[in-house]
Formats: C-alpha cells, structure tokens, sequence
C-alpha cells in the first residue's frame, strides 16, 4: 500500500520558479513530481514503499517536465538541482516535516 511524503519547499537562490519536485527511485525513474510556484507547503501521495532521491527542475516554460534543450536553434537544459539525502517512504504512512532547500552547487 503506498505512503505519503510532505514537507515545505524552500529556494534560497531566489530563481523565481515554477519548480518541479521530483521523487526518484534507485533507478533513477522520477515516480511523482510536485509543482510549485514559490516557497511553501508541498504533498505527494500514493508513493510505492522503498527509498527515494529528490531533484528540483527550474521549470521556465511551464510544461511540468524536464526539458533537456536543443542544439538547434540552441536551447539551454532547463535548471536542475540534485537535493543531497534519501527518503524512505513506508506503507500507510505519512513521512512529513521534510526540509527541501535550494541551494548552489
């Protein structure tokens, strides 16, 4: 049965959004995605049991996906931020007070 993340999202690089959180798992396959548009709560639901990465996407067209960009006409990749940690989502449980900070490399 699948569990549930939430926590408050913070971007101390001020790059005025919107952002994607994604939730990865140790594959690498993005399992659910926030979007935000500024500072604040967030929620994801109906998260498989297991461990998880997070990244934050700057989402600059608004497509709520990563855009890897193209190299005609040149297009940069859109912005995007490994969160250091794991998360561990557990069956019918509610992991909450997560602390996701934007932060330079």
């Amino acid at each position: 049965l699948p569990g549930r993340l939430t926590g408050f999202f913070s971007d101390s690089l001020d790059l005025k959004g919107p952002y994607l959180l994604r939730l990865r798992n140790t594959s690498g396959a993005v399992i659910r995605t926030a979007v935000m548009n500024a500072n604040g709560p967030f929620a994801l639901d109906s998260i498989p049991p297991g461990q998880y990465s997070m990244d934050v996407v700057i989402d600059r067209n608004g497509n709520t996906r990563y855009d890897h960009g193209t190299p005609a006409p040149y297009q940069p990749g859109e912005q995007w931020f490994p969160i250091q940690g794991t998360v561990t989502i557990r069956s019918r449980w509610s992991t909450e007070d997560v602390k996701v900070v934007l932060r330079g490399r």
